[in-house]
């Protein structure tokens, strides 16, 4: 199976909801912010810089150690993903003609010039997301899954990213907080 190239000009998701928790303002400014995938990685990008320090300190080292422990929870997460689209994928049966059309994809907006390993790594993780949002609606409009079960699968996903982007979001402010007082 070739997979689709994707580069940063043409990230796009399907999902609504998904797309306003890359980007909170995206369809439209709004006064409430909320925690989104784009503050995260501005975050993540404020650790990284410092992992990429010439002069060997006591910082960088602890730069390197929250960058893998950034690594590890979002290795976490495309983990709990795969899962989920195994249990998906078990529910599923031989696709009969339906009449299911993904809704038109929206490009999202990523700061190019702020990129690190676990920003895209994070990215890669809204596509799976998204994909595995799109697959649900098709297995419900096929008949193998009801639609509880449709709104199982996505909100269980929607609650383990914003677990996920609160823990990295506490780690970067540690982070720096630490790094401050030093």
């Amino acid at each position: 199976m070739k997979k689709k190239t994707i580069t940063l000009d043409n990230v796009s998701l399907h999902n609504k909801r998904l797309i306003t928790l890359w980007q909170h303002d995206h369809f439209k400014s709004k006064n409430i912010k909320h925690l989104d995938g784009t503050f995260v990685c501005s975050n993540l990008f404020s650790v990284y810089v410092y992992t990429t320090n010439k002069d060997d300190s006591a910082i960088k080292l602890l730069a390197q150690r929250v960058d893998t422990k950034i690594s590890d929870i979002l290795g976490e997460l495309r983990a709990y993903i795969r899962s989920e689209q195994r249990k998906l994928h078990k529910l599923q049966s031989n696709t009969l003609i339906s009449h299911f059309t993904a809704p038109e994809p929206v490009k999202i907006n990523i700061d190019k010039d702020k990129i690190s390993p676990t920003i895209l790594s994070l990215v890669k993780i809204f596509i799976a997301i998204d994909n595995h949002i799109v697959e649900t609606n098709q297995s419900k409009i096929d008949g193998d899954i009801s639609t509880n079960e449709c709104n199982a699968f996505q909100n269980h996903m929607f609650k383990q990213l914003n677990i996920t982007l609160n823990e990295l979001k506490m780690i970067c402010a540690k982070f720096h907080k630490i790094r401050k007082s030093q």
